[in-house]
């Protein structure tokens, strides 16, 4: 595979626009990366989270191994107290309590498939695709597997950015390969949202179609030639505007004044 390994974050950005896809991991052009507030503060809350267990102080300890975020121009006190606070709501919600309540298999655990869809190494040489899980627990009353997902920011579960569960079934494509489990619930925790969490439950009767749905998506980006940019509201927050911009695909004509009609 040309591209590989690929990644969820990976194949977003082919289905977002290929362009981007095409300037960031074949080019692989130079950027400068642009933080924001939002991307920072999801960093800190995903920290929190990852390392329920400790104490604040072991929590304040791993967040600044974080180098994203503590070399963030928005790394501050007043944004890791407001993080504290989005955490704490959260887990003391019906939503966290039940979360937390089950039993814990897993935080931020790399998973890696090869090129025949089976679990390898995640820096085996035939990796195809890779990624880490936020968080995978049980019900300990029905041996139910969740593969979680925190989203932090605003509560997309309905309309046209409604969050795709893309991601964590390329994870329980793994998951059903690695562990002789039935069913896996998808889930998305919207944190900083008193919300019901979206889910969608997959069985293993049906573990071709979600490796087909990998592979298929894995594909579309190897045979790409022409690599079409998308234009929308999502440019302005493009590492790669300034180059697309300039990389623009204009019609050029060749004509005189005698050809103007006005």
């Amino acid at each position: 595979m040309k591209y590989a390994p690929y990644s969820a974050s990976r194949l977003g950005t082919f289905k977002q626009c290929q362009r981007k896809f095409k300037y960031q991991y074949i080019d692989k052009l130079p950027y400068e990366f642009k933080p924001s507030v939002a991307l920072t503060k999801g960093n800190i809350v995903h920290s929190f989270l990852e390392n329920h267990e400790l104490d604040l102080a072991g929590k304040i300890e791993a967040l600044k191994k974080e180098k994203q975020v503590i070399n963030s121009p928005f790394y501050s006190k007043e944004l890791i107290k407001e993080c504290l606070g989005i955490y704490k709501t959260y887990i003391e919600s019906k939503l966290g309590q039940d979360n937390f309540n089950n039993l814990t298999l897993g935080n931020e655990m790399q998973i890696a498939l090869d090129k025949k869809l089976q679990p390898c190494g995640y820096l085996s040489k035939d990796v195809l695709f890779r990624g880490y899980i936020d968080r995978i627990s049980v019900d300990q009353k029905t041996d139910i597997v969740t593969i979680l997902d925190y989203k932090t920011g605003k509560l997309k579960n309905e309309g046209p950015y409604k969050q795709p569960f893309d991601q964590p079934l390329y994870y329980a494509s793994w998951y059903f390969e690695k562990f002789p489990v039935d069913t896996i619930i998808l889930q998305f925790d919207f944190v900083e949202h008193n919300h019901e969490p979206m889910q969608k439950v997959l069985t293993r009767e049906n573990l071709i179609k979600y490796k087909k749905f990998l592979l298929t998506n894995i594909m579309a980006a190897e045979k790409c030639e022409t690599f079409e940019k998308t234009e929308g509201p999502l440019c302005d927050y493009c590492d790669f505007q300034d180059i697309c911009m300039k990389d623009n695909d204009v019609l050029t004509l060749d004509i005189t004044e005698d050809d103007i009609p006005f």
